[in-house]
């Protein structure tokens, strides 16, 4: 097993940016080759009920891989953070396995004005799951936001400044990334190009957008960091400006703080 200490020393990695993650990770894959992590994930990977997972027709690099993978044999539930880290980048595709040698590959951008981009992700990533760029580049989060925001740590990409999206139960929304998964302090500050793309996004999704409803849901719900009514009213500002015939800043907080007044009158009166 990989010990203790090496998986707090990845663990902190992947929340933050330094100079030497991309060679910390590449020794941390051969040190995974020579464990016995990595005998058992080879084993697993020569039975059957994993040759047929691998061929399925879902999309190739589905998000819920790695969890029916460790119910193929359960001595990968013995398996540590880190191991488990490792193990999904290959699984992922982050990582390239050729001949039992590693490397580590560059994160793919998706531009929302090509329609052979839009075309490809609705085709292999049906829930438009990933962050979105500063300057409006989008990348799918294969195997969860926290794998990727992890790995884009180890590449030297900072995610602190990205728009996370999700799918929630068929609706499209979004959110700042979660402290759970870097360590930051900074508020979501949305960029134009941030707000241009998601409102492509929202479209290319379902064919037609509420965008004032993902704002105001987005905004009151998930945005912890928005949660800041100042935060709120520049975001919501930048979307007013890049979508002007579409969003009405002040409309949208006026109804946000008409909602909160309410949910905290109900719950006051449940508390006396």
């Amino acid at each position: 097993m990989i010990d203790e200490k090496f998986e707090e020393e990845m663990s902190s990695r992947r929340r933050n940016i330094r100079e030497d993650n991309f060679q910390f990770l590449d020794e941390a894959l051969e040190r995974f080759k020579n464990s016995d992590d990595y005998k058992i994930y080879l084993e697993i990977k020569e039975t059957p009920q994993y040759k047929q997972l691998k061929s399925e027709k879902m999309p190739e690099l589905s998000t819920d891989f790695l969890g029916r993978l460790r119910k193929i044999d359960d001595r990968m539930k013995e398996m540590a953070g880190s191991s488990k880290f490792l193990i999904s980048l290959i699984e992922y595709g982050y990582v390239k396995e050729e001949d039992g040698q590693y490397s580590m590959q560059s994160v793919k951008t998706y531009d929302f004005d090509n329609i052979y981009n839009v075309l490809e992700i609705k085709r292999n990533f049906r829930d438009f799951e990933g962050i979105i760029l500063p300057n409006g580049k989008y990348i799918p989060a294969y195997g969860g936001h926290h794998l990727l925001c992890g790995y884009c740590s180890m590449l030297g990409l900072d995610t602190r400044t990205c728009i996370r999206t999700l799918d929630l139960n068929g609706d499209f929304q979004f959110d700042d990334i979660s402290t759970s998964y870097m360590d930051m302090e900074k508020p979501l500050i949305v960029t134009n190009e941030q707000a241009e793309t998601l409102y492509k996004m929202a479209i290319s999704k379902s064919g037609s957008a509420d965008i004032c409803k993902i704002l105001k849901t987005s905004l009151q719900y998930h945005c912890k960091s928005c949660f800041n009514p100042n935060i709120r009213k520049r975001n919501l500002l930048t979307f007013e400006e890049v979508l002007p015939d579409k969003v009405d800043a002040y409309d949208i907080l006026k109804e946000i703080n008409t909602s909160e007044r309410i949910e905290r009158a109900v719950a006051q009166a449940y508390t006396k």
